[in-house]
């Protein structure tokens, strides 16, 4: 028994005994980790501060700064970003100029043919935030990995050349790992993606335009009118309220003319696209065939012409309170409800 409490006391004493060295080994590492962490973020600030220096000299050596030079690698990519983004417009190819002088743009690039689709990645978000990579960006919207092809599609916000736009329309159609993105970034081109999604809605049909509709009505350019006539008439009962909705955000003669036909279509969601997009015109001419669907059969179809009618001001109010004062029960509780409710802002 005495034996046994002299063993028990020794384990007792080594484990003691290694928890004290863990102990002063974790402590000791914390804070190792915090004055390595204090004196990087000195170097940080100190290159940050003379990299805003160089910027606003005449002519700036951003590369020549040992301070920059000294940190690690993404740790220079980091300052740089951070500067591109706050400061932009001209200041951001004086970025660029120092990416490319300290490595960084060579590096990025060459990492963007790593086996590794996570370094592909990283590195295309790099060449992103200092405006390069123009010759080895591209070839990755047709990358493997859904995530490349994603940060490759937001880099061509920013780099509209035609080839690279016609891809963006190739994976518009098939890829719905990245169309987020690819949507993302034609909206973000603004006109200057216009002339593609055109091209595209004229020699496509179907609902694999869905996508590009969607772009276009975010776009509301006038030159999608003549698409957007012909996909009016298109089969598929998804792509005809797709059509209608880009109708109401381009306007004019023509489109209040094929919207005032889409609210006669067969399919209820089409006619409720319609209506919708009639209100948006402000276009109170069509307020008599609006208040003809407060007797649809379909509810939502009901519903859209009400909040039409009420959207279209005084004309549209009088035919609400009419239908409200009627004996026809289906319009007569849409008129209601929508009158009842508060005025739309």
């Amino acid at each position: 028994m005495h034996l046994e409490t002299q063993l028990l006391a020794g384990v007792l004493s080594v484990e003691l005994t290694l928890f004290a060295v863990a102990a002063v080994v974790y402590l000791a590492h914390g804070m190792w980790l915090s004055a390595t962490r204090a004196r990087r973020t000195e170097r940080v600030v100190a290159a940050r501060e003379a990299l805003m220096l160089a910027l606003a000299a005449p002519e700036g050596h951003l590369a020549e700064h040992q301070s920059l030079r000294a940190l690690p690698k993404p740790i220079q990519f980091e300052v740089l970003a951070e500067l591109a983004q706050s400061l932009g417009g001209t200041m951001n190819e004086r970025i660029g100029a120092a990416a490319d002088a300290l490595g960084l743009t060579v590096r990025a690039e060459r990492r963007c043919g790593s086996p590794l689709w996570w370094r592909r990645l990283q590195a295309v978000q790099q060449l992103a935030l200092v405006g390069r990579g123009d010759r080895v960006v591209p070839p990755l919207l047709a990358d493997p990995d859904a995530h490349v092809r994603a940060a490759a599609a937001a880099w061509s916000s920013d780099h509209p050349e035609p080839p690279t736009l016609v891809a963006l329309m190739g994976l518009l159609e098939s890829d719905r790992g990245s169309r987020f993105a690819v949507q993302d970034a034609l909206l973000r081109l603004g006109d200057r993606a216009v002339p593609p999604v055109a091209g595209y809605l004229r020699v496509n049909d179907g609902e694999v335009v869905l996508p590009a509709l969607r772009i276009a009505v975010g776009l509301a350019s006038p030159t999608f009118m003549a698409p957007a006539l012909r996909l009016a008439g298109d089969p598929s009962p998804r792509v005809r309220s797709a059509a209608a909705d880009l109708l109401g955000a381009v306007g004019g003669e023509e489109a209040v003319g094929a919207l005032v036909l889409l609210l006669a279509d067969p399919i209820a969601p089409v006619r409720g696209a319609a209506a919708r997009a009639l209100a948006r015109l402000d276009h109170w001419p069509a307020a008599a065939r609006l208040a003809d669907l407060l007797l649809d059969e379909d509810w939502a179809v009901r519903r859209e012409a009400a909040l039409a009618l009420r959207g279209l001001g005084p004309t549209g109010e009088m035919l609400l309170m009419q239908a409200a004062r009627a004996d026809i029960a289906p319009a007569a509780q849409i008129a209601r409800l929508t009158l009842a409710a508060p005025a739309p802002a």
